[in-house]
């Protein structure tokens, strides 16, 4: 099964919830290695916007690659995004940034994974809050 198609099945499988939920958070990768991935999520009008972070204790670069999927009764949405990163140590770096409207009900889930030479690390992050 590809990546997409977790997303998929995980945003499918979720409840629906209001935007209440969709508060501003912040999610960390759960490693302690020196390089680290971030999705921050803060609430605009009428959805979210998600942004993709790489933080670093000792300079480093490498790839991200940034899956969403959204689903709601105004259809549904597949977002892939992915590149190159570049941080200097204690730092970090804005990756990606995704605006992403949310109706009543509507649901989305988000993975981010930083790969360097330290290794991948991946952050999740869904509405209603559960993965």
């Amino acid at each position: 099964m590809t990546k997409l198609m977790q997303i998929v099945a995980i945003g499918t499988g979720l409840a629906t919830a209001g935007l209440a939920m969709a508060a501003s958070t912040t999610v960390f990768a759960k490693s302690a290695g020196p390089v680290q991935c971030e999705l921050n999520v803060s609430s605009t009008g009428g959805g979210v916007m998600l942004t993709g972070v790489a933080r670093a204790a000792i300079a480093a670069s490498g790839s991200y690659s940034l899956i969403i999927a959204k689903d709601g009764d105004s259809g549904s949405a597949d977002i892939e995004q992915g590149g190159n990163f570049s941080v200097g140590a204690g730092g970090s770096s804005t990756l990606s940034q995704v605006n992403i409207n949310l109706e009543r009900g509507a649901s989305y889930s988000a993975i981010l994974t930083v790969t360097s030479k330290s290794g991948s690390f991946t952050c999740r992050k869904a509405l209603p809050m559960k993965l």
